[in-house]
């Protein structure tokens, strides 16, 4: 609407206030309004299309932002098209000789247009080669070097490279048709980034990516849509601890609206009403409005780092952990997702919940190596922070994170990332496909393989 109606303020409704000024108003000055709102439509695409990038990384709102490149690029033809059929259309319509010259003039006003929308397509095309061309060299796997500190070195260069370009957002698969949530959730992103940098990130980046964190916030919480959707107690736990590991002191006061007064536990949206309390998987339309298992050990870490918290209910943790000594995910595509963060948590109070974790230890022992990194280092950060819990075991622990580290330092990508994947999934309210948020950017990957190989390290641990 913003765009259409820039359009008719710009360029259609002056020349209509000058056709209403003639008597009568002649049929060709109606279809040249018409022909203005649609040129001017497509001029107003043609220049957001032109500064997606910039106002991308300066957060401005624009329709083209909202629907995204691709889209916007469709529509941009199909307005081009427009363009040129209108005054085609106008032969017939007016009969020779006025049609004609109606005909010739329009073209003619439209040909700076048209070259310019020309060359912005093709920069777009040449963008895409080039980014082609850098995944095409980012896909061949560097190997495992000599020197893992090295393979450090070069993931958390490649995770700096995405700070300063503003590419801490997921986006959809490219045949998902929910768009809304592309180039969004650098509030929940940025906390394992932060751990994965640690001092390695400058202290320039840590201010402005600290400013970037406050700009987003909403009444003390954050949206993973940066203000589409609403905001949700993981993406300000999230928020809050990447600001606490920046150098900005927070509260847990935006945490409080979450909170379900009956059950205790927090839910993930404000406005739970009668769906509140603890919701399992499957996902469902009504279970969206609860706690759930994947997010509550991230609220609770923040409350913990925060001295706010000194214990757990221990029904609840063994409604949470499943049959298998896992924990339930609920919004988490991969399985090892939240058996992570209570592994995080739980492990820090020492051997209060060790009958808990013990069974969590003998899953992840006992499963094979998946395939994907994330994976990997998800189960790799998991174990090192049950290292210390179970003495009699730490042999089996470390060799098990040997293999997981091993096979993390082999597949990084040559630019120093790791293969990304679907972060999260969440069913629809009102379509049948699920909206996904994969990890395009890989970095949600790359900061868990970074954080993972890390930690290896840091323990005095050597790779066979």
């Amino acid at each position: 609407l913003g765009v259409f109606g820039g359009s008719l303020a710009q360029r259609a409704l002056p020349f209509l206030i000058f056709a209403l000024m003639l008597e009568p108003v002649p049929a060709q000055a109606w279809f040249i309004v018409i022909w203005l709102a649609v040129l001017g439509t497509q001029l107003m695409l043609v220049h957001q299309l032109e500064d997606y990038e910039s106002d991308r990384l300066a957060r401005v709102k624009t329709w083209l932002q909202t629907i995204g490149q691709e889209q916007g690029i469709r529509w941009l033809l199909l307005l081009t098209v427009l363009v040129i059929a209108l005054p085609v259309l106008a032969v017939p319509l007016f009969a020779h000789p006025s049609g004609t010259a109606l005909a010739l003039i329009l073209l003619l006003l439209s040909a700076r247009s048209m070259l310019w929308t020309g060359g912005v397509l093709l920069e777009q095309k040449s963008a895409v080669s080039f980014k082609s061309s850098e995944s095409a060299l980012a896909a061949e796997p560097l190997g495992q070097q000599e020197d893992p500190k090295s393979q450090l070195d070069l993931g958390r260069a490649y995770l700096l490279q995405r700070i300063r370009s503003g590419e801490l957002c997921t986006r959809a698969p490219v045949d998902s048709i929910h768009k809304d949530w592309d180039w969004k959730g650098e509030p929940y992103l940025a906390l394992n980034v932060v751990i994965a940098m640690g001092s390695a990130l400058p202290d320039k980046d840590k201010e402005n990516l600290a400013a970037s964190l406050l700009t987003l916030q909403q009444s003390g919480a954050w949206d993973y849509t940066n203000g589409g959707r609403g905001p949700d107690s993981d993406t300000t736990a999230s928020a809050l601890r990447a600001l606490e590991r920046l150098g900005v002191t927070t509260d847990a006061s935006g945490l409080e609206p979450f909170l379900n007064n009956q059950s205790g536990l927090y839910n993930t949206f404000i406005k739970a009403g009668e769906y509140g309390g603890l919701k399992l998987p499957p996902q469902s339309k009504k279970s969206h409005f609860g706690a759930h298992p994947c997010v509550l050990p991230n609220i609770w870490l923040y409350l913990r780092e925060q001295g706010l918290l000194e214990s757990l209910s221990l029904p609840i943790l063994q409604e949470v952990q499943s049959d298998s000594g896992l924990w339930s995910n609920y919004f988490y595509a991969s399985p090892y997702y939240s058996s992570r963060l209570y592994c995080e948590l739980l492990g820090d109070f020492g051997d209060v919940y060790q009958n808990l974790l013990e069974a969590t230890l003998y899953a992840l022992l006992d499963y094979e190596i998946p395939a994907s990194p994330t994976q990997q280092a998800e189960i790799s950060i998991a174990l090192q922070h049950l290292l210390n819990l179970f003495p009699a075991r730490q042999l089996e622990i470390t060799d098990k994170n040997a293999s997981l580290v091993s096979s993390l330092l082999q597949t990084q990508k040559q630019d120093g990332s790791w293969e990304g994947e679907a972060i999260w999934t969440f069913a629809h309210r009102e379509h049948p496909d699920d909206v996904i948020g994969f990890d395009s950017f890989r970095v949600h990957s790359t900061s868990l393989a970074v954080r993972a190989v890390d930690l290896f390290l840091a323990g005095s641990n050597r790779l066979s």
